[in-house]
């Protein structure tokens, strides 16, 4: 079996994705999975143990019809049997039925004439939970896993280096995602950086020693920029770059 997955989205979106690929890895384990994603989002996918394939797709771009082409035609090509898709719009739709995948899975809503199988938007629970139930189109109905990753060893290293760069000891780290980019991709507001700035605030009058490590992405780079005078406090960019 052959089955993609289309996660727009951010990092954070990449990674509440985890449980739902895993599953369909434990109950198809001979699958090959393969996941389309934004380029700024695919290093998520260094840690993840079920995805065969990266596809990068800039969902965000003003792509033309020969890039949506192009896409099909890729598509086509691999031969998949199944297509999972947290977008629910009719063009995505449109776009998979023109693939010829003969199962097609996303949330109800007004593109379900593309898609074979759909299940209910539940926005009200945790965002790895909502995405899990995506299965359900599958007939998979177990609750959803917990969350792993699976980090290289080059990573590893990475973070270690990173740590002594950023001047921190044994005492460990507090580490803290903005998370603007899911919040961008589902249309919510971003968490107010006054806000941050009062959880970081009561933190450190708790835990002065303990240091806090701000994860900055393009989109928070007004995070990084307002937070970082706060005492203890520092900013990576790697991370989410993949360097």
């Amino acid at each position: 079996m052959r089955i993609v997955a289309l996660v727009p989205g951010g990092i954070g979106d990449q990674i509440l994705f985890f449980p739902t690929l895993d599953d369909l890895q434990r109950y198809y384990p001979d699958a090959q999975i393969d996941v389309i994603v934004e380029p700024q989002s695919k290093n998520a996918y260094r840690v993840c143990k079920s995805v065969q394939n990266v596809i990068p797709f800039d969902f965000k771009d003003r792509n033309s019809l020969a890039d949506w082409a192009n896409l099909v035609g890729a598509l086509r090509d691999r031969e998949y049997d199944v297509a999972i898709s947290l977008e629910q719009s009719w063009f995505v739709g449109l776009f998979l039925w023109l693939t010829g995948i003969p199962v097609r899975i996303s949330y109800s809503g007004s593109a379900n004439i593309f898609f074979t199988n759909s299940v209910p938007l539940k926005t009200e629970q945790y965002a790895a939970a909502m995405y899990h139930d995506l299965l359900q189109g599958l007939g998979i109905n177990s609750p959803c896993s917990d969350l792993a990753i699976s980090v290289p060893k080059p990573d590893i290293d990475w973070a270690e280096s990173e740590q002594k760069r950023l001047g921190i000891q044994e005492t460990g780290y507090v580490l803290l995602y903005g998370g603007s980019s899911v919040a961008g991709a589902k249309g919510i507001d971003i968490y107010p950086v006054e806000n941050w700035k009062q959880i970081i605030q009561d933190f450190l009058s708790r835990q002065p020693d303990l240091p806090v490590v701000i994860i900055q992405e393009p989109d928070d780079e007004q995070l990084g920029q307002e937070l970082q005078p706060c005492p203890n406090i520092k900013v990576t960019s790697q991370l989410i770059s993949g360097s």
